[in-house]
């Protein structure tokens, strides 16, 4: 997962949106601490 270096990671999570079947799931675990263990992005 490389999402937290990317410059835009709004336009990089409308593109996985698009490629992802209907209610599919992106599923990128990453590694932190505390609060930020797990996140849950709206793709809406």
């Amino acid at each position: 997962n490389a999402l937290h270096i990317m410059p835009d990671p709004v336009k990089v999570l409308s593109n996985i949106k698009r490629v992802l079947k209907p209610n599919g799931l992106l599923i990128a675990p990453t590694y932190s601490h505390g609060h930020l263990r797990e996140v849950t992005w709206n793709l809406n």
